[in-house]
């Protein structure tokens, strides 16, 4: 996250028109609403902040909102990238995060008791301490922990990109210890098609990313769908490409409750329109296989590039998930 410098005024800095005042001093999340209490208000909301800024977005000063995200992260140029309020799409870092923060005058409810993540988008992207990435495991606990949700699904995310114009493409975390960076190419039906099925892998869960969390409305109980394709290969890698040896990737598929998929399977992907631009291990002898469905520059044609190889050899790996 860019830290942005405001402009000290002599109390909280400045007033917009509807009541909400901005502090550039660097603050955690209970500091800051303890703050925003003492001079007789509260954190703003989202749309608290949206509503004061229209029609015009002339400071785009990071800060602590009531929700626990923080405003303005994304800045173009000048501008302040600013969304209507089911289109947001700020980042929720841990509360001993310093930053600066946005009041208003006036009393909001406390977080707890009212929601105000948005009512159709209920996807929000995750940071750890001081905007640090979060591991696979550290991803999950903060998704379930702190915000009673679950890791999104790859689609999940997809479809709330698209439909609503949300920027979330970025790579991160999903359900199933899925990542990548699902937000380009086909429409939702096509979705594991080339090039969106290709931009999202099993990584290694050590890597550090940001992470996806779906939030699910108060009173709804959690579920768990299923983030897999139809055909169920998905190519696995270590922390970067081409670092597993045959044992390694058949050890990593295990790890997901699948295993190193069969030629065959990775033909049935293909022809479901699974494409990988990426040599995998597949379960038949010394083999690394790769599925292609549209050809292009330096990935060959259609339908599965092949070679034999040393099983001592790295590479990555496809596994099938049952």
């Amino acid at each position: 996250m860019q830290i942005i410098s405001a402009v000290y005024l002599s109390i909280l800095d400045f007033f917009f028109s509807d009541g909400i005042y901005s502090s550039s001093t660097n603050a955690a999340y209970e500091v800051a609403s303890s703050t925003c209490t003492i001079n007789l208000g509260s954190l703003a909301s989202y749309e608290q902040l949206y509503n004061a800024y229209q029609p015009r977005m002339d400071d785009c000063i990071e800060g602590w909102l009531i929700s626990g995200e923080i405003a303005f992260t994304k800045i173009n140029g000048d501008k302040c990238t600013f969304n209507s309020p089911d289109q947001q799409s700020n980042i929720f870092p841990d509360k001993t995060y310093e930053s600066g923060y946005y009041c208003h005058r006036g009393y909001n409810q406390p977080l707890g008791l009212f929601d105000y993540i948005p009512t159709i988008q209920r996807i929000i992207r995750l940071t750890g301490l001081n905007s640090d990435k979060l591991n696979a495991n550290e991803s999950d606990t903060r998704c379930s922990t702190l915000f009673g949700g679950r890791l999104a699904t790859p689609v999940e995310v997809f479809n709330a990109s698209y439909s609503l114009g949300v920027d979330l493409c970025t790579d991160c975390w999903f359900l199933g210890g899925l990542a990548g960076n699902p937000c380009s190419g086909n429409t939702p039906s096509t979705f594991w098609n080339f090039p969106t099925g290709n931009n999202i892998w099993l990584q290694d869960p050590s890597t550090e990313w940001f992470a996806m969390c779906y939030i699910p409305l108060q009173n709804q109980s959690i579920t768990l769908p299923d983030p897999f394709p139809s055909h169920r290969v998905m190519l696995v890698s270590g922390a970067v490409k081409y670092t597993l040896t045959k044992q390694d990737a058949m050890n990593r598929c295990a790890y997901y409750g699948g295993a190193l998929a069969s030629p065959d399977q990775l033909r049935n992907a293909q022809s479901a329109g699974y494409d990988y631009c990426s040599y995998g291990w597949v379960s038949t002898g010394g083999k690394v296989m790769y599925p292609v469905v549209r050809s292009r520059a330096g990935c060959g044609s259609p339908p599965i590039m092949s070679k034999n190889i040393h099983s001592g050899s790295k590479y990555d790996g496809y596994c099938y998930i049952p």
